[in-house]
């Protein structure tokens, strides 16, 4: 059993629905639970033939979490006997915390967690992840920073975290880029493309910064800022106050993120933080050097000063200055291109990353039936 909180266009969420068709069906019979009602994913897991139990747990505050917590632990239970489950494998902390749970009510023989990213970064899901660490077989992490981090402020066994990177599907990148005129970019004029949630942890603001020192030296580039989130207004209304009005295009949440990484000449990303960016190996896949900051998983990824640029976090006048290098010499974005294409072919798809998880499930459920004896 696969257990995710939700089905919204998140990066692990994109990751899942990518994952879940590559597995081996006559080895295993795959069933998936969200705790969230149908996600704007859903539709697309359905089209694939894979069917989804939903909890339809709401989020409420105080104690309304916790009854709705232990509401979702039962029925856990209830769906992983009645199902018979070998293996739970779950993302993202609310998922791992009330799956490891139930999974113990129900005497499940492997119990897997991910690490995803910023929610075991935080104080008291790192305390929880350490009190129901007991309860988990094996913990992957999408990238070493995480696993480091974890092992070092949540005093987690070492040994019971792997490190499985997250990967992507080759077969997204044969898609055609959108029509310029959908979003009113001029002919011919260059585009820095960013993608991800409108939120503080994505660093928009340090992009907008660094978008007026390019504009300010390359008035021909436009930006287009794809994503929703809470900072959505504020975002836009600071944009205006750096009178970017004309350069900066906010184009809202998106399903055809290819064809618009497609479209784009640089992909930038200032975040504060990152497990591992599925949308930098979006980028990648599509031949496009990336700027970013050298935070969390991203130096895994992208290979500075090969396949694009590293810069510090919160420093606009850095990102700024290797957006412009890249925007004054085709040849070198072409290259640092062509080299994140390549490393993504050799080390991030979605192939190894499921033979990497399906090995793991294969000796963790050896490794049982060797202590039964």
């Amino acid at each position: 059993m696969q257990v995710v909180p939700g089905l919204t266009v998140g990066g692990t969420e994109r990751v899942f629905v990518q994952f879940l068709p590559l597995f081996n069906k006559v080895r295993y019979n795959l069933s998936i639970c969200c705790l969230k009602r149908p996600g704007a994913l859903s539709q697309e897991l359905k089209e694939k033939g894979i069917e989804v139990e939903y909890l339809n747990m709401p989020s409420g505050p105080g104690l309304l979490i916790f009854l709705d917590s232990l509401r979702a632990i039962i029925r856990l239970t209830y769906l992983m006997k009645k199902k018979k489950v070998d293996i739970v494998h779950s993302y993202l902390f609310r998922a791992n915390i009330l799956s490891r749970i139930a999974a113990k009510f129900a005497g499940v023989r492997v119990v897997v967690s991910s690490l995803q990213g910023i929610e075991v970064t935080r104080k008291y899901p790192l305390l929880l992840e350490k009190l129901t660490s007991p309860l988990v077989d094996k913990f992957t992490a999408v990238s070493d920073a995480i696993r480091t981090y974890v092992v070092q402020k949540g005093d987690i066994d070492p040994d019971k975290i792997v490190t499985i990177h997250n990967g992507i599907g080759l077969a997204g990148a044969n898609v055609a880029p959108i029509e310029r005129r959908e979003f009113g970019l001029n002919p011919g004029m260059p585009v820095v493309g960013a993608v991800g949630r409108l939120a503080k942890e994505k660093g928009y603001r340090y992009l907008l910064n660094a978008a007026r020192m390019v504009i300010n030296k390359y008035p021909q580039v436009q930006f287009l800022i794809v994503g929703e989130g809470p900072e959505r207004e504020e975002l836009r209304n600071f944009a205006f106050r750096l009178r970017l009005k004309d350069h900066v295009i906010f184009v809202g949440y998106r399903r055809d993120v290819l064809r618009i990484l497609s479209r784009i000449d640089i992909f930038a990303l200032a975040t504060l933080w990152e497990g591992l960016s599925m949308v930098i190996l979006e980028a990648m896949m599509m031949a496009k050097p990336v700027v970013t900051t050298s935070v969390m998983g991203n130096p895994e990824v992208v290979v500075d000063g090969v396949t694009g640029f590293m810069v510090p976090p919160r420093d606009p006048e850095s990102l700024a200055d290797r957006i412009l290098k890249l925007l004054r010499d085709e040849a070198l974005r072409r290259q640092m291109g062509a080299a994140g294409r390549r490393r993504i072919e050799e080390k991030f798809t979605i192939e190894r990353m499921v033979s990497e998880t399906e090995r793991l499930y294969e000796g963790l459920l050896a490794e049982k039936r060797g202590g039964r004896g």
